[in-house]
This record gives C-alpha cells, structure tokens and sequence, in this order.
C-alpha cells in the first residue's frame, strides 16, 4: 500500500471518529499531536519516537540573562503590538544581510506589504543579536510568554484528560494495527501525550489575554499545524482576526500540515496561504483548500539573497571540499535527513563495486543530528575512503563542487534543483512524499549509488525544469 492511500485512509478516519470533538477546557486537544500521530501511521513508527524529534533543535545553554531582560521589557512594550498586523516569528528567522539580522521570512512582506505592523518574536534561547536587528523599534520579545507556558499550572482534570488521551490512544492503536499487521506499542504514550497537553493548554489563557488586547485585523504566522499556531487560530477565529499563514518550506503534497480534514474542520485552517509560486497553490488546492484562500504571494523570503547561487556558483571550493574534488571524477551530495539513517546507510552499500577515483560522495549531515549521525555512519567511513562526512559547511557549497545530489524528501533536494543540478531520490517508503516531481520528470529515482553512479556517466540528465519561486508580488 502506497503512502497517498494511507494518507486517505488517515483523513477518513480522522474525519469518521470526530477527534476534534474531544476537548479540555473546550479546546480540541487533538491538535497538539496530529502531526506525529499522522507519520506514525503512514510510516508504522512508534508515536514516542515522532513526538521525540520536536526536541531535535533544543539548544544546549539558555542565555538567563536575556531572558530575564527581555520578560521585563515585555510589559514595557507591549503597547508596540497594538498594530493592524501582528506577524508572529522566532530569532533563528534572522539571517546575516548586510551588517543587518533580516527575518528572512517576514521582512520583505513587512517592507512592501504592510504599512502598520509589529512584530512578536520568540527567542531561541541561545542565540541574541538584537543590537542588529532589522527595524528593531517594531520588535517586541516573547521570552517572558515562554516562561509563562512554563510556569503557568494548567486548570485542568486531570482524570478527565487520562481517559480521553486513553479513548483517543485505543482508538489509534486498532486502526493502526488494521494496517500495519503488527502490535502497537502503547507504552510510554500516555504519559509522553499528557505531558505535551498539560504544557499547550497552559498556553491557551496566555494567548487568550494576549490576544484580546493586542487585537489585531491580521496575523502573520508558519507553519499553522504546530500547536502554537492552531492555538493562535483557534483563538483568532473566536477574536474575528484574520489568519494568513506564511510559506516556510517545500510543501509536497503529502505534507501532513496541508492534508489536514476537509468535510467537518475548516476552522483548522488559516484565512488565507500566502505561496512562493502555482506550483504549489496547486498542490494545496488538490488537497482540498479552497482556492480564494491560497494567495501567490512570489518568493518573498530572502533566502535567495542570502545565498545567491551565481556568487555561490564563482566561489573556490574550501580545502575539504578541494581536496574531494581533485581526487574523484563524479562528487555526488547525499543530504542526509534524521531518523531514517538506515535508507542511506543501505543506498551506499554498492560502492564497493565502483572505483573510488571514479566517485567520491559527500555526506551532508542534518545540521541538528552531527554527532549522532556521524557515529552511525562510522563503520561506513571506516570502510570506504571515498565516502566523507561534512557538518557544518553551507549545503550551497557542496552543491557548488557536485555533479549529482541524492536524498529522500529534504527541502533541500529542491534547492538542488534551483541550483540547476540533476536530482536522484533514494527508492523507499518515505520518497514517496516527493512523487510529484518524479511524476513532472523533475527527478529520478534511484535503488543504489551504482544505479545512480551508471545514469550519472551514461546519461546527459535531460530532465524537465520548475519554477518553485516565482518572482516576488511587491504589491
């Protein structure tokens, strides 16, 4: 059974079982886990082990000192947030761009969109660089509301919640077990889902309040499935505040944050889907939403201007990458992507079979997983010379020195054919996310790296072009 008929018999079920009519202090509570819920079934994953990747991009040390700061400051600019728009972002947004950190999601649409805004911003707790900030006087800091889901006690019943997260886990379980032959795991799921309730109902009087008071006519927010944001809708809708959600990434067409129910829970989506191009209003608009509410908005990120591909494309390989390149005729760029490092351990097994001038692959770790990624793959370094990890490199750089780009279903794939450069996707499960662009000839699939290293000498890679990123809609 291929991924889009398990997605559909997903969506049925959702909409078959009312699991948005199960509710704590009137707040449908599902919400905070459907995501995880949904790669488990479509995958036959244990839902512990999805709820544990949100922890991937924890930071290791929490500057006390600004957060302190900054929860104090909050109550002094709070006023600041009484605008018509309020876009609603995080500082790991903020890239380098001349001298300036940008938000690289929301500032052009701030600059040439919106005359009267603020902006609320969420820290990552380890990275500061506010003295540099764009337009910093319509920024105001959201420590102090992370420190309020913390230490704010959830009113909550508490036998309540353990019997419909029980309902909800039992009801899961057998229909997971209809499709995947085997056990579900209930262990440890009870108390991982509690948890995860206790911490986003804290969250809703907050934002409650929060919002009452700002009260703007819009909010500008990514990535509307994760609990923050549904809890933002949720509460806006109550408010009449309109919802426009901001493209953040590849949005392939089993996404599950865009397949979201259609029949009985439109009140989950935002008002309006601003795109980066047709390609994928169209994607969305298959998936059930309504097309008056997917706006193309253009590429209105500045990921473009922060990594130019023709400057990227005149810059000199550094030496580890100089030295992969004097030493093997084809370089071919694996992305490497968390929890699925068996796919590409097992594609690079053939290697053996090809000569090692002849190839050299460059391991491009998930930028959050290097240490542990780089202990798996250690037998595999340890047994062919011609494989190489690189961490930290911009992946820009990798794809300047490559002649092919290999991965499962990373945004970055779709860099890499922006980039102009041929794309192979790893044949298993998790590649069917991407079946749209090997249905538009945009890629091929591959079983090995010698399957992939024969197309590569043999075949000029006449494939089809996209345009992802259409021009940004100034107006």
């Amino acid at each position: 059974m291929n991924l889009k008929e398990l997605s559909n018999f997903y969506l049925k079920w959702e909409n078959e079982n009312d699991l948005y009519n199960y509710k704590i202090n009137n707040f449908p509570i599902y919400v905070f886990f459907r995501m995880q819920f949904y790669h488990c079934f479509l995958f036959g994953n244990d839902v512990v082990e999805e709820l544990s990747k949100e922890g991937l991009g924890s930071v290791k040390k929490v500057n006390k000192k600004k957060v302190l700061i900054n929860s104090l400051l909050f109550f002094f600019n709070l006023k600041k947030l009484k605008k018509n728009n309020l876009i609603i972002s995080n500082t790991s947004n903020r890239k380098n761009v001349n001298g300036y950190y940008k938000d690289i999601m929301f500032d052009n649409i701030c600059d040439f969109k919106l005359k009267d805004y603020a902006i609320l911003e969420f820290p990552q707790l380890g990275t500061y660089h506010y003295n540099q900030s764009y337009k910093k006087e319509n920024i105001v800091y959201g420590d102090f509301l992370y420190l309020a889901e913390r230490f704010v006690k959830p009113k909550i019943n508490l036998k309540d919640a353990e019997v419909i997260i029980e309902i909800i886990i039992d009801n899961f379980a057998l229909f997971w077990e209809k499709y995947h032959s085997r056990k579900f795991d209930k262990s440890l799921l009870k108390t991982e889902l509690l948890l995860k309730l206790k911490r986003n109902i804290s969250r809703i009087p907050i934002y409650k309040k929060l919002l009452a008071y700002v009260k703007p006519k819009a909010i500008y927010l990514k990535a509307g499935y994760a609990p923050q944001s549904q809890i933002i809708t949720q509460i806006s809708k109550e408010l009449n505040i309109d919802i426009v959600e901001v493209q953040h990434g590849h949005i392939y067409s089993l996404h599950g944050g865009y397949t979201l129910p259609k029949e009985k829970n439109k009140g989950f989506f935002p008002n309006y889907l601003a795109v980066w191009s047709n390609y994928y209003k169209n994607i969305v608009i298959n998936n059930g939403w309504d097309k008056n509410s997917v706006k193309v908005f253009g590429d209105f990120t500045q990921i473009k201007d922060i990594n130019d591909i023709d400057v990227f494309k005149t810059l000199k390989p550094k030496d580890v990458l100089k030295k992969i390149v004097n030493n093997h005729k084809y370089i071919v760029t694996v992305v490497c992507q968390h929890s699925i490092e068996g796919v590409f351990s097992n594609f690079l097994k053939q290697i053996k079979t090809i000569e090692k001038r002849n190839i050299g692959v460059i391991l491009k770790l998930h930028p959050r997983l290097q240490e542990k990624q780089t202990l798996f793959f250690k037998h595999i370094l340890k047994d062919f010379d011609n494989i190489y990890v690189i961490g930290n490199t911009d992946i820009k750089e990798c794809f300047n020195v490559s002649n092919l780009v290999v991965g499962v279903y990373s945004t970055a794939l779709i860099e890499a054919l922006e980039y102009g450069l041929p794309v192979h996707l790893i044949d298993c499960k998790e590649s069917q996310f991407l079946d749209d662009l090997l249905k538009l000839n945009l890629v091929r699939l591959s079983g090995g790296i010698d399957e992939s290293y024969k197309i590569l000498s043999e075949d000029n890679h006449n494939l089809r072009t996209c345009v992802f990123r259409e021009k940004f809609n100034f107006f």
